[in-house]
């Protein structure tokens, strides 16, 4: 399954998470909506009160991510609702040392409804820049559990991309294209402003 059984032990070859966390972010400036003051704005009460709750938890998350083996993930730090991942592909992969960048991002429903997750660095599994459709993504709400997190969601990412199996958003490549595009991909992501300013540590 995409949530499954593939568990790897090594550590992820660039600077430990604590370095992400410690970067300070103005929560404040994000988790409080404004009041509404006349009858006409509070058509707007609802939604408000479901973005509040995502970005709580998602706030919550934050404080305690601990990432799993072979994956970074961090949040924009002037949106908590789009979080930016790094997977580093396992040892006997087809993707071993190489670092793939994506991004998920979560509905003002979250974590009662799934987010939508894509690929940006080219990877031979997924197309970039689609949305992927996985079981714990939104495309598949009839399977979403709330209790899952983050790091449950980016985990499920990296045990797809290590299958075969076909989905929307993925693609047949072989091997062969997987490790060029496996030795591009550091080059890749140094291009990216948005992955220099949350994973500093995985440019060379």
């Amino acid at each position: 399954g995409v949530l499954g059984a593939r568990c790897y032990t090594n550590p992820f070859q660039i600077r430990p998470a604590p370095s992400l966390l410690a970067w300070p972010l103005d929560f404040r400036r994000v988790t409080e909506a404004p009041l509404h003051k006349t009858e006409s704005q509070c058509r707007h009460c609802h939604q408000s009160m479901a973005n509040k709750g995502c970005v709580n938890r998602l706030r919550k998350e934050f404080r305690c991510f601990e990432p799993p083996p072979f994956i970074r993930a961090a949040p924009l730090e002037n949106n908590l609702q789009e979080w930016h991942y790094v997977l580093q592909g396992p040892p006997d992969s087809p993707y071993e040392g190489g670092l793939y960048h994506g991004k998920v991002k979560f509905p003002d429903e979250y974590p009662f409804k799934p987010p939508s997750i894509y690929m940006i660095t080219p990877n031979g599994r997924f197309e970039t820049n689609r949305r992927l459709c996985l079981s714990m993504s939104d495309f598949h709400p009839e399977t979403w559990v709330p209790t899952w997190s983050v790091a449950t969601i980016i985990n499920g990412v990296l045990s797809f991309m290590l299958e075969d199996s076909p989905t929307t958003g993925s693609v047949t490549t072989t091997l062969a294209e997987k490790a060029r595009l496996r030795d591009a991909s550091v080059a890749f992501n140094a291009k990216d402003p948005v992955f220099c300013a949350l994973f500093p540590q995985a440019v060379s």
